[in-house]
């Protein structure tokens, strides 16, 4: 048996914004086999066309994995537009889903459009988006999405370089946005282990969305004081401490 932990960003993100993330979670969990695929639309694949519903994106992921072998546990650690794909993964592929940590996501079923994207961050976004250069556009998002790197100039000059060597297309960040806006969610848990993590400092996302889905999941949620909407980003200890304890429960299971 193999524990395999699949890592899944948001929207227009790709593994090089886990940072070295995936590396401490493995440093944790040995034995463990981390991945970390791109979407469709993002980072290398940036010009193969996006899924505009979770079904396709989930297909087109499992296409990215190595493939799974019987017996492997996976566990999905998500945030973002990353939940609501693993969400449906879960629903579509039910023996294949052993978990799922959500970090700071939302679903349309629980929670209005005004909690899963803050009223202020709307016409901000509109600006940096028509108006920004790639850095500034990377420093709007790190200001809305990090606590603790709202300044970084340093990273987000890196996310920059980042966009500029594989810029999504506009048609592809579309075709994300409508396929996180429409989709709904289960009305009952994917899967049996589910844990939601989420900040109270998101100014992103309400942490409400998050406290939403476990209050209708009756699944354990677990909020940080001192953290944004980029958990990982954040608090990356602590998020990894959360993802251990999770899949050492999942293993006490067998």
């Amino acid at each position: 048996m193999t524990l395999r932990i699949v890592l899944l960003r948001g929207i227009l993100r790709d593994h090089r914004h886990w940072n070295d993330w995936p590396q401490k979670l493995q440093q944790a969990i040995p034995r463990s086999v981390v991945e970390t695929p791109d979407l469709a639309g993002n980072g290398a694949r940036n010009n193969a066309a996006s899924g505009t519903n979770m079904r396709a994106m989930v297909d087109d992921l499992k296409s990215q994995i190595s493939p799974l072998q019987c017996g492997d546990q996976l566990v999905l650690v998500t945030i973002s537009m990353g939940a609501m794909i693993a969400c449906q993964w879960a629903q579509s592929y039910p023996d294949e889903v052993t978990g799922i940590v959500m970090m700071n996501s939302s679903l349309r079923r629980f929670s209005g459009f005004y909690h899963r994207l803050r009223p202020a961050a709307y016409c901000s976004a509109l600006r940096v988006a028509i108006a920004a250069t790639p850095v500034q556009r990377e420093r709007w998002v790190l200001r809305w999405t990090s606590l603790r790197h709202s300044e970084d100039k340093a990273l987000a000059q890196l996310w920059s370089n980042y966009a500029s060597a594989a810029k999504p297309t506009l048609l592809n960040s579309l075709r994300q946005l409508r396929a996180a806006a429409s989709y709904r969610g289960p009305v009952r848990p994917p899967c049996d282990n589910i844990v939601i993590l989420s900040g109270a400092a998101d100014q992103l996302v309400s942490p409400q969305c998050s406290l939403a889905i476990a209050r209708a999941w009756h699944c354990r949620q677990v909020t940080h004081p001192q953290a944004g909407h980029d958990l990982p980003l954040d608090q990356p200890d602590w998020v990894v401490r959360k993802v251990v304890d999770f899949v050492a429960q999942l293993q006490s299971k067998d």
